[in-house]
């Protein structure tokens, strides 16, 4: 039986009620995208995280960033679990879980900053466990309807981040680019550097007519390097695993 929970070392996730557990590339994301949001995002800011799971994305940023987090859940045992594990943790004042689909509820404000970790495998062949199915494929999020809140419930100067497989960014920057988002960041991962790359994690912004922009800024980084992991992933884990 997998641990019912992943500690950290100032927070714990029980995910035993959650379709999707913690993994290491989502963990690499969390870290990466708090360390930005801490620089970007004030003490009273507003940070919106689609598909919360076990909130653990929405745990990472607060460790880091003093912002209210709001995250989104559809199943509703996630939700529970999101937020049991929000309360348990030292930021519970700026963390909350709002059960529902994100495609049908209204913010009366937008969001200074919103993270994803949205369901991938689209059109790929659907797991046998259907609530494993609906947290991995585009069922019920697909990347439009993602783009579709990115450009409604996001600040005139908000930024996003999104996790990817690597072989769905090109159409995801192409779509969002329709809707006026361009790339500012690229980190592409690879298990080791001998693996072809298998994510895509990406910042994004609003493109500005009045503003001259650079190309994104790409990285590429390997989780594993021999037994160790690489330099830039083990620099943002440190701060949350439980033994480095």
């Amino acid at each position: 039986m997998a641990n019912p929970y992943f500690r950290f070392k100032q927070f714990t996730v029980f995910q035993d009620k959650c379709a999707m557990k913690v993994s290491t590339d989502a963990c690499i994301f969390g870290a990466w995208m708090a360390g930005i949001f801490a620089e970007q995002v004030s003490g009273e800011g507003r940070i919106l995280d689609i598909g919360a799971g076990t909130g653990l994305l929405g745990l990472m940023i607060a460790q880091r960033c003093d912002a209210f987090i709001t995250g989104v859940e559809l199943q509703e045992e996630s939700a529970l679990q999101a937020a049991s594990n929000m309360i348990s943790s030292p930021w519970s004042d700026r963390l909350r879980v709002v059960p529902g689909d994100i495609n049908d509820l209204v913010f009366t404000e937008p969001f200074d900053a919103i993270i994803t970790n949205p369901p991938f495998f689209e059109n790929d062949l659907l797991s046998e466990e259907h609530g494993r199915s609906l947290a991995r494929h585009g069922e019920t999020l697909t990347h439009s309807q993602v783009l579709r809140v990115f450009f409604l419930d996001l600040t005139a100067h908000g930024i996003a981040g999104i996790l990817l497989p690597y072989h769905r960014m090109e159409s995801f920057l192409e779509e969002a680019s329709i809707l006026g988002f361009r790339c500012r960041e690229q980190v592409l991962l690879r298990q080791t550097p001998d693996h072809d790359f298998f994510r895509a994690m990406l910042l994004m912004e609003r493109e500005i007519l009045e503003e001259a922009y650079a190309p994104p800024l790409v990285k590429e980084w390997a989780i594993r390097e021999g037994e160790q992991y690489g330099s830039e992933c083990l620099s943002l884990l440190k701060d949350y695993y439980l033994y480095l």
